[in-house]
This record gives C-alpha cells, sequence and structure tokens, in this order.
C-alpha cells in the first residue's frame, strides 16, 4: 500500500512539473519562426489549441548597427485577455548563422542548439494590462560578410489553465543593416581630420585638412543613433553641451572617403 502511495504520488509530482514548465517556462529550443525552425504553436507536443491576437515589437535598434557596438533591445508583447507569458529571440545573418552577441536581463536566460543562440525567458511572467516586456543587450558582431542581419522572436499567449491547451505563440521579425565604418589611410594627399578637444566639456571643433569640398559630420551615440549633424567646409565647431556624458562617435565624410573618431564628452 505505501509503495502504491508512493508512486501515485511521484506521478503527480511528474505531472506537475511537466505542466509548470510548459505554462510557460523555459521554452523548447528551436521554436523561434527563424528558417529551419517552427514556432511553439506548431511545435508537436507544445502549447496549442489558442486564438490570441496581438502585436509583438523588438525595439532599441536603429535601421543600420555598427560594428562592436552594443545596443540595449525591449522585446514586448500586447496581447489582450492572455494571462502568462514567455519569450524566445535568436539573432541570424544573410546566411542564417548565428550573428551577434546576446546577453541576458531580468528574467531571461541563454541557451544554444547546433551553431544559433537563443535568449528566453527562464520564469513565466504575467501579462500587465495586456503588456508585457523584456531587456537584455546584443552586441554587433566585428564584421559580417553579407550586410543582413535578421532578428526572429515569439511571445507566448497562455491561458494560465496549468497546462499547454488554449495557448499560442505570436511571432515577429526584425531586420537591421549592417555597417562597417572603414577609416581613410591619412596620407599627404588624403584629408586629415583633427577632432579637440578631446576629451571635451561642451564644444568640439572638426577641422578637415587638405579637403576643399562639403565635408559632412554625424555625431552618434554609444547606440549607433545620429544625435547631431551638420556640414561645414575645412572647420567647424559643434556644441555637444545639450547631450548626455558619455562616449560618443564623429564621423566625417568628405567626398567618398570617411573618417571615424571616438570623443569623450565630460
Amino acid at each position: 500500500m505505501k509503495n502504491n502511495i508512493w508512486k501515485v504520488s511521484t506521478a503527480l509530482f511528474a505531472c506537475w512539473q511537466i505542466n509548470t514548465a510548459l505554462d510557460p517556462t523555459n521554452p523548447p529550443l528551436g521554436v523561434t519562426g527563424a528558417p529551419t525552425e517552427t514556432t511553439c504553436s506548431t511545435a508537436a507536443g507544445c502549447h496549442s489549441g489558442g486564438a490570441y491576437t496581438g502585436t509583438v515589437v523588438l525595439s532599441g535598434l536603429p535601421d543600420t548597427v555598427r560594428p562592436n557596438m552594443t545596443y540595449t533591445l525591449t522585446l514586448t508583447g500586447t496581447i489582450a485577455n492572455a494571462v502568462n507569458t514567455g519569450f524566445e529571440l535568436t539573432c541570424l545573418d544573410g546566411a542564417n548563422a548565428n550573428c551577434g552577441t546576446l546577453t541576458i536581463g531580468t528574467g531571461s536566460g541563454l541557451a544554444t542548439l547546433g551553431t544559433r543562440t537563443y535568449i528566453r525567458n527562464n520564469a513565466r511572467k504575467s501579462f500587465t494590462s495586456g503588456a508585457a516586456a523584456w531587456t537584455f543587450t546584443w552586441k554587433a558582431p566585428a564584421t559580417l560578410v553579407n550586410n543582413n542581419i535578421t532578428f526572429y522572436f515569439v511571445v507566448m499567449a497562455a491561458n494560465n489553465n496549468g497546462g499547454t491547451s488554449g495557448d499560442n505563440a505570436i511571432a515577429g521579425t526584425k531586420r537591421v543593416l549592417f555597417q562597417a565604418i572603414s577609416p581613410v589611410k591619412e596620407t599627404d594627399s588624403s584629408p586629415i581630420l583633427t577632432v579637440y578637444p578631446n576629451p571635451t566639456t561642451q564644444l568640439l571643433t572638426v577641422k578637415a585638412d587638405n579637403y576643399a569640398g562639403q565635408a559632412a559630420v554625424a555625431v552618434m551615440n554609444t547606440q549607433g543613433q545620429l544625435v547631431q549633424y551638420q556640414t561645414f567646409m575645412n572647420e567647424k565647431t559643434l556644441d555637444l553641451s545639450a547631450l548626455p556624458k558619455g562616449q560618443y562617435l564623429i564621423q566625417v565624410k568628405m567626398g567618398e572617403k570617411s573618417v571615424l573618431k571616438k570623443v569623450v564628452l565630460k
């Protein structure tokens, strides 16, 4: 009799583990909807039967990302009437190979399957006013053979019935371009860029020697976002006093040539 009770208790505990794990905690890998992948709505033995609708949006990325730049990303699911949720995301290049480096945030973890890396929830999350969000970071690769990058992601809409029925995943994608900046080799006949003072507390002078045409200067923050843009002839003084303190990239284009400098605003 004791053995039977023990067996029943063990079976119930195992069933509880399976149900709580699938509703939805630590989703299975390879269900982002990326090439060769399913989603958890179409994978066998996963969530099914749901009819939730909504939107999933990945924010924090410019249209063009820079090599070795780190971006803070937020994945937001807006799904009315769903109760619990989870997510999974991967990033692939134009050849469908793993791209860049993901770093976890609160409530997420990393895992690999084959050559692909995934970031996913490590605990279920409840929707608040129909929305749920996760924040983490992604670092762009140093180089890329092709310039196409695609993020594939899914957000689960679950009904909290303790199982996997009546749930469905909503998938989304985010495509960006990769643009490497190749600093010009400065020779006697090439334009020479001088940026001073560096560090600066407010004003920054940009001077283009050996160049008689109109130049353009772009100031970008560490997220790769353009915060200031101006054209000039030979020399220009920029007022950076309205910008937050920190590191910035100064890109100056002189005809077909481009020079990149790092500047610290103190």
